[in-house]
């Protein structure tokens, strides 16, 4: 499978991700044509995650108005400025969830997994974490926390109101944040927000700028019953750049 079908029937990964993928398959294609039919694609296959949108409303102006040298100089810049984002939104994160040990988080967000490995890397913390049906993404970002010897442990979707109050924090990605606080994130996030709300657990939702969607009407951003609405007064603080 070439990148572009890999990219566009990925269902696992966090929508900043897959905008880093398409960032490197548009950097290697040097003819604007193929520039323009890619992102066709991936707007027709992935549309509604808000950092893949931004993104790609980006790349157009550039085709607009700038010239294609300009433009290469963009998908090489691309990837810096999200590090340096990270870098940002790391440092607000460990003002605000710094004092924590045990963390619940779901799904398989690349920028919750920047932030857990950097908090792993200051002190030992233990994260609990979904396993994420049907695509279980969980799995895979227990996987990629393994390898920094992160203490972890998958427990089933089930197992939420057993783990939710032995945590000290729960963290959420976010594919979509709403004018009005609320967010959209992978099914599971508004279950695990209640429960959390129960227990008085505060609920941190960690996602760049990108993520910011300025209509809205909830009704026609995900086609899916695999996102879902956490609202704004289940959540604790947006920390973002």
């Amino acid at each position: 499978m070439n990148p572009l079908k890999t990219l566009v029937n990925d269902k696992t990964s966090g929508s900043l991700e897959l905008t880093l993928k398409l960032n490197n398959i548009l950097k290697k294609t040097k003819d604007t044509k193929e520039i323009v039919i890619i992102l066709n694609e991936v707007e027709k296959n992935l549309k509604g995650f808000s950092a893949v949108d931004n993104y790609i409303s980006k790349v157009n102006e550039y085709l607009s108005t700038k010239s294609v040298s300009s433009l290469q100089t963009f998908f090489n810049e691309f990837e810096l400025e999200i590090k340096n984002t990270i870098t940002v939104i790391f440092e607000k994160a460990k003002l605000n969830i710094g004092q924590y040990e045990t963390f619940f988080t779901l799904s398989n967000s690349f920028t919750l997994f920047e932030v857990l490995k950097k908090l792993n890397a200051i002190k030992k913390i233990e994260v609990f974490i979904c396993e994420s049906e049907p695509a279980c993404e969980g799995v895979i970002l227990a996987e990629k926390l393994k390898s920094f010897k992160i203490n972890l442990k998958v427990i089933k979707d089930s197992e939420m109101s057993v783990y939710i109050p032995n945590s000290d924090v729960i963290l959420l990605g976010a594919d979509k944040i709403l004018n009005n606080g609320d967010i959209i994130n992978k099914s599971g996030s508004y279950s695990a927000a209640l429960i959390a709300s129960t227990f008085n657990k505060p609920v941190y939702v960690i996602g760049d700028k990108s993520k910011f969607y300025k209509k809205d009407d909830k009704n026609n951003l995900f086609k899916s019953n695999l996102f879902e609405v956490v609202p704004a007064k289940l959540i604790t603080k947006i920390i973002t750049d």
